[in-house]
């Protein structure tokens, strides 16, 4: 293989279960309602703290401590994870999720050869296996898609954009063949040549503009220093269950290294303990009266007469960054370039998250998120560039009106100036 693993260039497709991408390692997690999001949640953190115990090459070890988890832990997601080791990719499947070799774009298929699939879902288990990487481009899915059609270049082919680190909503990724775009070596710190020919598929606030392959080198490093990437992905928050002491949203790093924001002010131990009426479920988790199935464990409701009780709300779900940060939502939150100025911040009230935009879109004091019941809800706060929401496989973009709430479902992105996240809950799911 010429290039290592983080290298290769991942084209997400788009759907509605998750996709998340950390050094050396690709996850698929499917979203059917039959596993908790604390489960999921659970499978994120063991997946990147693998990342960083087997850089660069995770893939063995991964393998283990999923096995070992998938044993001990009571509902479990479909789920499947391709993983770099020092001579291949470590593949893991567990449920309806599969790994296919596409056929490579402009290479004809060898005579007689076969390409590889794996399905976890026909697995008695699991699926476990070490592999040479394939010739062509791999696709992790969820479900195992049909092979494409004799001339069909609509998987496979991977442009200039891509999932480099983060977690995002779609229905797998599909991973570049292990060479360049022209064919050549690429060492560990270089990047492949992007091909114009592809934009990324995810609906993103403005396009990337590719590169043609045929253009002259770059002019020589200026005296002013480059800006650096966007941080990588950030570790998961938790505090979903009731024993656990409320923890502060995460830090985000700027373009400079700074962490700033994200904490609540001094002497603020976290958020309020907040009593919400709701059904207990069979094992005692506190949900929503409006679903039907748990959203811890996912049992069904029905299994116990419904008695409206008062207990602790637990988070109503997660907000996950463009650049991978997530914020748990357990508190009100104000969003914004510099939402610390506010007096709802200043006197505790709410909780900030500073983003970085240097578009001059973003404002200040942009917009809040307001937990009132079960319910999360997004206010414009009077912002000069307003606040855009698309629903769940929803083309297009809707500017909110200032200072009027909407509830926010499940897969809802939202753009404030050029930042983009994404509202994922188990909660209010029917």
């Amino acid at each position: 293989m010429n290039v290592s693993f983080d290298d290769i260039r991942g084209e997400v497709l788009p759907g509605n279960h998750l996709v998340a991408r950390v050094p050396g390692i690709v996850v698929v997690i499917r979203r059917d309602g039959t596993a908790g999001e604390a489960s999921s949640a659970d499978l994120l953190a063991l997946i990147r703290r693998a990342a960083v115990d087997g850089a660069p090459a995770p893939g063995r070890d991964l393998a283990r401590l999923l096995t070992e988890w998938v044993v001990r832990t009571r509902s479990v997601p479909g789920f499947g994870t391709v993983a770099a080791t020092d001579d291949g990719i470590a593949v893991f499947l567990h449920g309806d999720v599969g790994v296919s070799e596409l056929p490579e774009p402009g290479v004809a298929a060898a005579p007689g050869g076969d390409r590889l699939h794996l399905s976890g879902r026909t697995a008695a288990f699991t699926v476990d296996r070490l592999l040479p990487w394939p010739a062509g481009p791999v696709m992790l899915s969820a479900g195992r898609p049909e092979d494409p059609e004799e001339g069909d270049t609509s998987i496979g082919v991977l442009g200039w954009s891509g999932l480099v680190q983060g977690l995002v909503p779609g229905n797998g990724i599909v991973l570049g063949a292990p060479r360049t775009a022209v064919g050549a070596p690429v060492g560990r710190h270089h990047s492949p040549v992007p091909s114009p020919t592809v934009e990324h598929r995810l609906p993103m606030p403005e396009p990337v503009v590719a590169v043609p392959a045929d253009a002259p080198p770059p002019a020589p490093p200026s005296a002013e220093p480059a800006k650096l990437r966007p941080p990588r992905l950030s570790e998961q928050i938790f505090g979903s269950h009731e024993h656990e002491a409320p923890r502060p949203p995460l830090p985000v790093a700027d373009a400079q290294g700074t962490v700033r924001g994200a904490k609540p002010p001094p002497g603020v131990a976290g958020p309020a303990h907040v009593l919400v009426k709701g059904f207990r479920c069979s094992r005692n988790h506190h949900n929503d009266p409006r679903v039907s199935f748990c959203s811890v464990c996912g049992i069904r409701m029905d299994q116990r007469t419904g008695v409206l009780v008062d207990g602790r709300r637990p988070p109503l779900g997660l907000l996950v960054l463009d650049i991978g940060s997530t914020f748990v939502l357990d508190d009100n939150y104000l969003l914004g370039r510099n939402p610390e100025v506010d007096d709802a911040v200043i006197s505790s009230r709410l909780r900030p998250i500073r983003l970085d935009d240097d578009s001059g879109t973003l404002s200040r004091v942009h917009a809040e998120i307001r937990l009132e019941g079960w319910d999360v809800l997004l206010v414009d706060r009077g912002s000069a560039n307003g606040t855009h929401v698309a629903g769940a496989g929803q083309s297009g973009w809707t500017r909110l009106a200032p200072h009027r709430p909407i509830v926010l479902t499940p897969g809802t992105h939202v753009r404030i100036g050029r930042r983009m996240f994404t509202f994922e809950s188990a909660h209010a799911r029917i």
